[in-house]
């Protein structure tokens, strides 16, 4: 991640606990953010993917690796490893690879007016409007500026999981289970895609 992103022009902290950080912690939660400790850097003054410098105000919580906690950032920072290995935008490539092949009806929102022109079952209410204006939605391209139905999520899982479909083989690395913690504990297991969730005796649940 770190020769990918080309982080040795940034004056980064903890620079060599950063080179231990893979696309996996980045995917699974445990590349060393903790937003509950340090803030979430993605909604105050987002250093990815436009302004990477502001990465060396970011400071590791844990050791890459040792721990688990949701973070916006690794989602960005993951976002920005495609865009730069594929010459081509998140969004293009969200196109080509998911929303075409599934024939998904999935909006991006880049600013208020997209949020305005939403479908009526999408539009958030008057009263979001506001806070939700606040966001850097083109920061968050790879952390949540899309808007779709539940029946596009649900074709989504099910393309992930069916034999034959279009995604299929990223199914199978995106749905494993995680060996190295208790899958009984509530949202504490984040695989490379989904929280994976398994009660004693029943079926395991994304």
């Amino acid at each position: 991640m770190y020769d990918t992103l080309a982080l040795n022009e940034v004056d980064i902290k903890q620079q060599e606990a950063w080179r231990t950080i893979t696309l996996a912690m980045l995917l699974e939660h445990r590349a060393g953010f903790d937003r509950s400790r340090s803030g979430d850097p993605m909604l105050q003054h987002p250093p990815c993917p436009y302004d990477i410098g502001r990465l060396s105000a970011v400071q590791l919580d844990f050791t890459p690796g040792s721990a688990f906690a949701y973070s916006n950032l690794g989602y960005c920072l993951a976002g920005l490893i495609l865009e730069r290995a594929t010459a081509r935008s998140l969004l293009d490539l969200y196109r080509s690879h998911i929303f075409e092949p599934l024939e998904l009806d999935i909006a991006s929102i880049t600013q208020r007016s997209d949020l305005e022109a939403l479908d009526s079952a999408l539009r958030p209410a008057a009263t979001e409007l506001a806070a939700l204006e606040s966001w850097n939605w083109q920061a968050l391209a790879a952390a949540g500026s899309l808007a779709g139905t539940a029946r596009d999520m649900g074709q989504v899982l099910y393309s992930l999981h069916r034999e034959g479909s279009p995604l299929a083989t990223a199914g199978r690395s995106l749905l494993m289970p995680l060996s190295s913690c208790d899958e009984s504990l509530w949202r504490t297991c984040h695989g490379l895609a989904f929280y994976s969730y398994k009660k004693p005796g029943a079926k395991r649940m994304f």
